[in-house]
């Protein structure tokens, strides 16, 4: 194969590989609905896993409630609270959402019970605002995503509105 066959064949490849990402990139999304489901459940999965890196992902910088009136404290909650406790067990049960323009309202019954001994630790509807936020994909793609905002636990030991 000559060289100016080589040039042009690698040329190729890096079109076609550029044009697969941009295709990728700027595909629909999936509904607000199912962007918010998909950010409770990430957010299921991360407290059972103890990440709060992980849980904070579908938290807006701009979060604030009535027990922490920013996102560090969150986290220094969330890291504390994860770092002193058991493996739970988190299930998500009735979950309504309710999108008007960039906000959102969603409210799922969560029941957290320990791993081991199957103790319920929190069972109640748990009230989530949601704000579509201007983001990346890929780093370099424009794109929109929900993050929550604020939240409502009641009946939250040591938390909410008791």
């Amino acid at each position: 194969m000559q060289q100016r066959s080589k040039t042009l064949l690698g040329a190729a490849i890096v079109l076609g590989a550029a044009l697969a990402v941009y295709l990728i990139a700027t595909a629909p999304r999936e509904p607000d609905g199912q962007q918010i489901k998909d950010g409770i459940e990430t957010a299921r999965a991360a407290i059972e896993h103890h990440s709060a890196s992980s849980l904070l992902t579908v938290v807006s910088a701009d979060y604030k409630d009535g027990a922490f009136s920013n996102v560090d404290q969150l986290h220094y909650f969330l890291v504390r609270i994860f770092r002193n406790s058991g493996p739970v067990s988190i299930t998500t049960t009735a979950t309504a959402i309710d999108v008007t323009g960039d906000s959102a309202k969603s409210v799922s019954h969560v029941t957290i019970k320990t791993a081991d001994s199957g103790n319920t630790l929190y069972d109640g509807n748990i009230s989530l605002t949601w704000h579509r936020e201007e983001a990346r994909r890929y780093l370099v793609f424009p794109t929109t995503v929900w993050h929550v905002t604020s939240a409502d636990y009641p009946a939250m030991p040591g938390l909410g509105n008791d």
